[in-house]
């Protein structure tokens, strides 16, 4: 008896699952064949992208899913839309990278744009003009939305079209690109870089002195050792101190002086703010520091008295208890 209500309980519960499973799949073809005979109500377009400007728009997403006819979109059957190559219809498109289309259940279709990141302008050496994403994708310029990225000139290759992502010149920069766009003070520093067969070379926009930057390889620590160097070095010595910073050597930042000549230039139209005292605290050591600025004096002239009289001599004491600045530039 024990075995038989054992196998009646077994069945029971199989026609039961046997049940539910039938009643979801006809609940679902209900579902699918309402859903198929729903018109779509609307398009909604949502565009994902890091970048600052936008460089495909809305409508001409409307427009790549309709196939130019965009009033026949809405009010058309659900059934009739190929979500699955539509999808690939838009990531033909060179500015998007990644595309998603869902209808809701009040039947407006949904379309979730990935769009592609320049982080660089590449300027060739034929004067051919185009742009890199961030994964080295290539990309066409358009001039009525400019991109704001680093500028990167002295391209070799004219011949970009293939669209080839493993050249070591365009993983540099690449990288390069990838760490400035991503660093706002970076950004505003540097205005150009250049591109040539020895090294990297940047021309920061607020000095005249050049960054060689080597290859583009370890970017952040060549950007980390480069900014150490702005803030505790160059803005005491004053960006035109310096002609030439080097960052080829490992771990090593190189600076170059500017010539005398070329640096009290420089340094004359400056030097009515230069003559008071600047202190600049030394985070490192907690010190402050006085760099005085001061102008060459004529000697003093001690006129002649009798021969009998003595000559008065400077008062020593008063001058030994003078301060004395640990660094001290002269207008020669």
């Amino acid at each position: 008896m024990n075995k038989r209500k054992e196998t009646i309980k077994k069945i029971s519960i199989l026609v039961l699952w046997i049940l539910v499973g039938t009643s979801t799949l006809v609940l679902l073809v209900a579902a699918n064949m309402y859903q198929g005979n729903t018109l779509c109500s609307d398009v909604v377009v949502s565009m994902n992208g890091s970048g600052k400007t936008s460089h495909i728009s809305a409508s001409e997403i409307i427009g790549i899913i309709s196939k130019g006819d965009s009033a026949a979109l809405v009010r058309t059957p659900i059934k009739r839309f190929n979500l699955v190559e539509l999808e690939s219809l838009l990531e033909e498109h060179l500015w998007i990278r990644n595309a998603e289309l869902y209808f809701d259940n009040t039947g407006a279709l949904h379309a979730e744009i990935e769009e592609r990141t320049p982080v660089a302008r590449v300027f060739t050496t034929e004067g051919q003009s185009f742009y890199l994403d961030e994964k080295g994708f290539h990309l066409p310029v358009n001039a009525d939305q400019i991109a704001y990225v680093p500028v990167f000139t002295g391209f070799p290759f004219s011949n970009h079209a293939s669209n080839q992502t493993d050249s070591i010149l365009k993983q540099e920069i690449v990288a390069i690109g990838n760490y400035i766009t991503a660093n706002e003070r970076w950004m505003r520093e540097i205005d150009q870089i250049v591109w040539d067969s020895t090294a990297v070379r940047m021309l920061p926009s607020s000095g005249k002195f050049e960054i060689i930057f080597g290859s583009g390889e370890k970017v952040a620590e060549k950007f980390k050792r480069l900014q150490l160097f702005y803030d505790q070095i160059l803005t005491r010595a004053g960006v035109n101190y310096y002609r030439t910073l080097d960052l080829r050597y490992d771990k090593q930042l190189v600076a170059f002086k500017t010539d005398s000549a070329h640096l009290l230039t420089s340094f004359l139209p400056v030097l009515d703010t230069l003559q008071k005292s600047l202190i600049v605290k030394d985070s490192s050591a907690n010190i402050k520091d006085t760099i005085v600025v001061k102008k060459n004096k004529p000697s003093p002239v001690i006129k002649k008295e009798n021969k009998g009289a003595e000559k008065k001599e400077p008062h020593k004491k008063a001058e030994q208890n003078k301060p004395k600045p640990k660094a001290i530039l002269s207008n020669q």
